[in-house]
């Protein structure tokens, strides 16, 4: 009698639990999961299908858009120089005047909008002032999709300048030049022995520029050191946020964890993929093997990887320390 009281004690303040306590615990762990992988897989091919048919959007313009300027002011901390969307605005359907105001007018007539798209200051006249990046992107994007084409493999146009070479340092010097000689502000003079300054500089880049033509022959190693790339969609990371953004809403745990899940965890991901970018660029400017074997290398295989990697521990993360963290 005494030991079945004994028994029945230990059951009730901590002993094992009945088995079939055990095996319901264990469905119900089965079923969770299954839910899971079942809204997992539903949410990131949702994510994935509405981004094939957004892509072609002034939405998805504008996203590949801050993803490139994102870089581009990444690359600045690198040294050099960059820019975004310089190359002339082509593939109009039409042939637009080469002024600036006829493009933006042109633009606004597509967008189905009166306004500028951009004003500068309260004073600004848009009209009269040049195309700036975001405007020039935008024709461009317009003009390819008016022209029955897709902006899969499309983007804005990031370049970067690592290092000048001596014809760039050639020309800046004559452009130097000129200014100074025109420049009427300075008296006879500075401006004199401004210009045997530049011109003596001048004379002796030209003179290794030579000396280097002479020695590399064929082999000429005189240019910039540099890379440009076209940001297309692909680099915009969004199946690997679609993976991100999936797995968080799938994740069985109160709705407010999932908002800060995707708060704190989309715009790291999205700094990780223009670091990715930046460097890629870096590396694109200073690889010395032929047909860029490197960049090619560690663009399709080690950050695809590495970013990968990312997404996975973002996500473990959250669930560490957001989803599973207790009230004190």
């Amino acid at each position: 009698m005494s030991t079945d009281l004994g028994e029945e004690i230990e059951l009730e303040t901590g002993g094992d639990p009945p088995e079939s306590n055990r095996a319901s615990s264990r469905r119900e762990d089965r079923s969770r999961t299954i839910r899971f992988v079942a809204l997992f897989v539903v949410y990131v091919l949702t994510l994935l299908t509405g981004y094939r048919y957004a892509i072609n959007t002034e939405a998805n313009m504008w996203y590949l858009f801050s993803v490139a300027h994102s870089t581009t002011e990444t690359l600045t901390f690198f040294g050099g120089e960059s820019s975004l969307e310089t190359r002339s605005v082509v593939g109009a359907t039409t042939q637009p005047s080469s002024t600036a105001a006829a493009k933006r007018a042109e633009l606004n007539e597509w967008r189905g909008k009166t306004e500028a798209v951009l004003v500068d200051g309260p004073d600004a006249v848009p009209d009269a002032a040049p195309l700036v990046s975001w405007e020039r992107w935008l024709y461009r994007a317009y003009s390819l999709v008016r022209a029955g084409k897709s902006l899969q493999d499309a983007g804005p146009f990031v370049y970067f300048r690592a290092k000048k070479g001596i014809d760039s340092e050639i020309s800046s010097l004559r452009i130097q030049v000129n200014a100074a000689r025109g420049d009427a502000a300075i008296p006879v003079e500075e401006r004199d022995a401004r210009l045997e300054e530049l011109t003596a500089e001048l004379k002796g880049l030209e003179e290794e520029r030579k000396a280097l033509r002479e020695k590399n022959g064929s082999g000429w190693s005189g240019g910039d050191t540099s890379f440009g790339f076209t940001l297309v969609p692909d680099c915009g990371a969004i199946p690997s946020l679609s993976i991100f953004m999936g797995a968080v809403l799938a994740f069985p745990t109160a709705w407010w964890r999932r908002i800060v899940g995707l708060v704190v965890g989309m715009p790291f991901l999205y700094g990780v993929n223009v670091a990715r970018l930046a460097s890629l660029a870096v590396l694109g400017a200073y690889d010395p093997t032929p047909e860029g074997k490197w960049f090619e290398f560690v663009h399709h295989y080690v950050w695809q990887g590495v970013f990968i990697i990312f997404v996975v521990a973002v996500w473990m993360v959250w669930i560490e320390c957001i989803v599973k963290r207790r009230s004190v």
